[in-house]
């Protein structure tokens, strides 16, 4: 039998794996401390200044070398205490000197992990991009970022506790229940934003999973409202993005590892991977960790649903205390500009997010359809989030995607941006941000140019 080969010291196994999204409190920190000891591991995310600089990164390295230096193997609880309960305090006041108010996803930064494991003697700095370690022993020498090496993380193993009752097929995809409206509405928002992210060279490989994830996800949890712009408010600052590819980059990118991506929706958990042979082990360390710790009189009544993806695939779980069910992974996102979301997966995740309230049936359900777009234009002027509402309540006629009788298209991501003088166009603002989004009417025998764009070649003598 051939000897193993040696793993080589710079190609690690992070030790570390901790589930963030949105909707966790740490989301917004401008960096998180993991400590890890005998198995019990502690997260807190801290609050800053809003930006790292040498001055603050030295402060962290000030922080964890004077806890270290005095620390005894015999005192790592009174250690980790101290660094996740009162390391701020130990900052000098110009590192709180103030909080500032951060969205919780479009922040446009990478903030930084520090993951300090007592089982391995090791110190790990991640950032979105960049992987450092460092070997340490009690007490400690003082922590130096310049002392640490680069590292390539491996794949965690894929864990699977105990066996368990497992079903494994077509027949376990959640129940077909969202209106026929509510399912064009996304699909068409999910093509035009892929498409946009395709078709403006960016890959997931260079950019990773999250800018892409949060930008699709917003599309079907229809978390965003638009704004219409008519050329008589270009000269308002509000209304003068541009439909640039870098719009599509503003989205928090948390460092991988130890952050995997997960987005909780009530029951429903959505987790994203770049590796799909890990979805049924990471739906198991996530239901232990997250669902299993939440207090409840009857744990073994806890059902949980589970979307894993790559975005090139998807893979539907039901999963409880006793037993777990999936169907297979099938395709969802294409590579191709060309090629269209896949209608199943796009299927699956709607019913998995919105499926609870489905089917509807109210008393306006049983009003006309006359009256319903009567209550629609009296509820909101806006006619894209007049097609959200509608779509959601399952009222009113199906958006043909048309302004004035005309055809809306999305407008191509170029700084040479043309506003037509006869119709508004309509920006799409997820979390209130403008994210590349814009769909204007198809017309172009009267535009304008917006002052301070680029003219297009050719459009000016």
């Amino acid at each position: 039998m051939a000897a193993t080969k040696p793993v080589s010291p710079l190609q690690l196994v992070h030790s570390a794996r901790v589930f963030l999204g949105p909707d966790d409190s740490g989301f917004d920190s401008e960096r998180i401390w993991i400590l890890m000891h005998k198995g019990e591991r502690r997260v807190r995310g801290t609050i800053g200044l809003r930006y790292y600089t040498p001055t603050s990164l030295r402060q962290d390295e000030k922080l964890l070398s004077g806890v270290l230096a005095h620390a005894h193997r015999d005192h790592i609880e009174d250690i980790m205490d101290h660094l996740t309960e009162h390391g701020d305090r130990e900052l000098p006041p110009i590192y709180n000197s103030y909080i500032v108010e951060v969205l919780p996803v479009l922040t446009d930064d990478t903030p930084e992990v520090w993951t300090v494991d007592f089982d391995q003697n090791r110190i790990f700095y991640d950032k979105h991009g960049l992987h450092l370690m460092y070997d340490f022993t009690l007490p400690s020498s003082p922590i130096r970022l310049y002392r640490f090496k680069h590292y390539t993380p491996l794949p965690h193993p894929i864990r699977v506790p105990k066996p368990s009752p497992t079903m494994h097929s077509l027949d376990m995809a959640p129940l077909d229940v969202i209106p026929q409206q509510l399912f064009d509405l996304v699909y068409r928002l999910v093509s035009d934003y892929h498409n946009n992210w395709t078709t403006a060279g960016f890959t997931t490989e260079d950019y990773g999973l999250q800018h892409l994830a949060m930008g699709i996800l917003s599309c079907f949890t229809l978390n965003f409202t638009t704004q219409a712009v008519c050329s008589e408010n270009l000269h308002l600052p509000s209304y003068r993005d541009r439909a640039s590819p870098e719009n599509l980059l503003r989205w928090r990118v948390w460092p991988t590892p130890p952050i995997t991506p997960a987005v909780s929706l009530g029951s429903t958990h959505i987790l994203f991977t770049d590796r799909m042979e890990e979805a049924t082990s990471l739906v198991y360390e996530h239901f232990t960790s997250r669902v299993l710790s939440t207090k409840t009189s009857n744990p073994l009544a806890i059902e949980a649903i589970y979307i894993i993806t790559s975005l090139s695939e998807l893979q539907y779980f039901r999963k409880t205390s006793t037993t777990i069910c999936s169907t297979p992974a099938i395709p969802f996102l294409s590579a191709a500009p060309t090629t269209p979301p896949s209608k199943t997966a796009v299927c699956w995740l709607l019913n998995a997010i919105h499926g609870h309230a489905h089917p509807l049936t109210t008393p306006i359900h049983r009003l006309p359809l006359e009256l319903h777009d009567l209550i629609l234009q009296f509820a909101c002027a806006n006619l894209i989030d007049r097609a959200v509402i509608a779509a959601l309540l399952d009222i009113g006629v199906p958006f043909a995607w048309k302004s004035a009788g005309k055809p809306l298209r999305t407008l191509p991501l170029t700084p040479n941006r043309n506003l037509t003088l006869d119709y508004s166009e309509h920006q799409v603002m997820f979390w209130d941000t403008y994210v590349g989004m814009t769909y204007q009417v198809q017309d172009c025998e009267r535009s304008c140019t917006c002052p301070g764009d680029h003219v297009p070649v050719g459009a000016a003598g």
